[in-house]
């Protein structure tokens, strides 16, 4: 009897044994799976951030844009400007030359008219 006893016991014990190795195995799924839907509720809550910053960074986009067009068009227009000077430059320069070519052929009237011009700046 008392060797029946002892193995009853140690039965017991083995089970008793399994039975908390099953509940801590079991334990350690359930925290596997938490820290799994954990970590997909984490990527659902970065690609969320990211779905709602995408408006922003269209707006962004479009307000570079904006001011690139704008940035562009005064570029062209200063351009534009520029070569409109240069032609009138060159469009005075020659009026200039055929000005000063008339009074080097009469120099006394340049002087006359020089003359009167500065007395009429006084």
């Amino acid at each position: 009897m008392g060797g029946l006893l002892i193995i009853i016991m140690a039965m017991f014990f083995l089970l008793l044994l399994l039975g908390v190795f099953l509940v801590l195995f079991y334990n350690r799924l359930i925290v596997a799976r938490n820290m799994v839907q954990n970590a997909w509720a984490q990527i659902d809550v970065q690609l969320k951030r990211r779905a709602d910053l995408i408006p922003n960074l269209v707006n962004t986009v479009k307000g570079y844009m904006e001011h690139e067009r704008e940035t562009l068009e005064s570029v062209t227009r200063a351009r534009t400007m520029a070569l409109g000077a240069q032609k009138q430059q060159s469009q005075f320069t020659s009026s200039t030359k055929l000005v000063r070519a008339r009074f080097q052929r009469r120099p006394a009237e340049y002087r006359l008219g020089r003359r009167y011009y500065i007395r009429l700046d006084r």
